[in-house]
């Protein structure tokens, strides 16, 4: 198999893996997690399309859905956004594994 197959091959195990990733356990994570007084993790799509490879170590694109929540003194407000993002990993011998992420929060009004 080619590299360019193999690559094309591994985006859809890419994808999957991170979709079976608890995306809170990963570091990066925290950054996130100080926009609010409880920030929640919605949803991932994976940009599988847009795979960056350097030997088995890759960098993949994805837009995150947080839950930013924020307890007030009347009442308490919740804003959903979606973010820009990467995460990075690594492959372990077919399988792909997630090693961190990164949320671009600038974009936040908040």
């Amino acid at each position: 198999m080619g590299q360019k197959e193999r690559d094309k091959s591994m985006s859809k195990a890419i994808a999957d893996a991170m979709y079976d990733t608890d995306i809170t356990k990963l570091p990066g994570w925290d950054r996130v997690v100080a926009l609010s007084s409880r920030t929640e993790f919605k949803e991932i799509d994976v940009l599988e399309d847009i795979v960056i490879w350097n030997d088995d170590v890759f960098e993949c694109g994805a837009n995150i859905y947080i839950r930013l929540n924020f307890d007030g003194e009347d009442e308490p407000l919740s804003f959903t956004g979606e973010y820009p993002g990467s995460f990075w990993g690594h492959i372990e011998g077919d399988k792909p594994i997630i090693d961190r992420i990164s949320i671009d929060t600038t974009s936040s009004d908040v």
